[in-house]
């Protein structure tokens, strides 16, 4: 009698982690979909500023998801590497880099319209 109920503990486990699975697969489908989201709103203001065609605009995307799609396989291996707080902290150094490249090199634009902000940007 113990066996068949260590049995049934074991399957049921196993079924709360598949879907378990499943819903951090959805949130990420979830995810992804919003990178994609946030990356095609950024190609209207680049294909204003820089006057780009559509083959242009498509190497914009396609870069964009470049990147991200390197971020994400690359990652098993920094974590085999570095293991997976190296591989963070690799992260997190980049992230605070690029925080201070941008907060010394951008110029405000709390309360401004995107055409001043073009505007201060090309003079």
């Amino acid at each position: 009698m113990n066996k068949n109920c260590s049995v049934e503990t074991a399957h049921a486990g196993s079924t709360t982690y598949v879907f378990l699975v499943c819903i951090v697969a959805a949130l990420g489908g979830l995810l992804v979909g919003y990178d994609i989201d946030v990356i095609n709103e950024a190609i209207g203001p680049l294909k204003k500023h820089f006057d780009l065609d559509p083959v242009q605009q498509g190497w914009a995307f396609f870069s964009a998801l470049l990147g991200c799609t390197a971020l994400t396989l690359t990652f098993p291996y920094l974590k085999g590497g570095l293991g997976a707080h190296g591989a963070f902290w690799l992260y997190g150094v980049i992230c605070v880099i690029g925080f201070v490249v941008i907060f010394l090199k951008l110029p405000e634009t709390k309360g401004k319209s995107l055409e001043d902000i073009e505007r201060e940007l090309v003079d």
